[in-house]
């Protein structure tokens, strides 16, 4: 049965993402006197980067609990998600931010990491996104290049979660070139899959398609 969605439900959803964020963006800006980034969030950082950060710091102890309340935070922001989704536990067999968190967080509980991906997580993100690219530059219809970028995603990833971060990932080169405003990217974290798309191509056709596929790229390269 298909899951619908009402426009109460997505604003409570994004209420209550929206806290979260707020309390992960407030740990970050503590540990940004340590040497944390403040443009990356922590699943994006190697083992050996978090522990650059605590080996610098004078007082190592306070630094790696504030970590720990980070990636606490960090996860309870995955486990609604993955609620909304229809998802009841966090899956991490394939290369996910949510694997890569709690490779982290081992190592900040224990001294040790367990390997969490089995999948780079480059080269299937690539191929999506690349694949996506492909769809809108040849088919005009709406109907018909949406159909095709959710059953090419459908064939990429098991989880409506890694369809998210593709389409996601999309639109924030849309909010880059100021196809979509901020409040918007902002729900994307709540919608279903088709929404996105939609909104996807919504942005795409409002802006240059070819200065849309070369920033992708141009980012994919960094």
């Amino acid at each position: 049965m298909k899951r619908i969605i009402t426009e109460n439900t997505l604003n409570q959803m994004s209420e209550a993402l929206e806290d979260i964020r707020l309390q992960i963006h407030a740990i970050e800006r503590e540990l940004s006197k340590y040497g944390f980034d403040l443009r990356r969030g922590i699943e994006s950082y190697k083992v050996s980067e978090i522990k650059k950060i605590i080996n610098n710091s004078k007082n190592p102890h306070e630094v790696k609990k504030i970590l720990l309340k980070l990636v606490g935070v960090q996860e309870k922001l995955y486990e609604e998600l993955y609620k909304f989704a229809g998802l009841k536990d966090l899956d991490v067999d394939t290369d996910t931010p949510e694997g890569r968190l709690l490779t982290i967080k081992e190592w900040l509980t224990s001294g040790k990491t367990t390997n969490h991906t089995n999948t780079p997580a480059t080269s299937k993100f690539s191929e999506a996104i690349l694949k996506i690219l492909e769809i809108i530059e040849r088919y005009e219809d709406s109907n018909i290049c949406a159909d095709k970028i959710v059953l090419s995603l459908n064939e990429i990833y098991k989880r409506d979660y890694d369809r998210h971060r593709v389409l996601k990932y999309l639109l924030s080169v849309c909010r880059e070139l100021r196809a979509i405003e901020e409040t918007q990217l902002k729900r994307a974290e709540s919608m279903p899959v088709s929404s996105l798309v939609e909104t996807l191509l919504s942005c795409v056709r409002s802006i240059d398609k070819h200065r849309f596929k070369s920033t992708v790229r141009s980012r994919l390269r960094k």
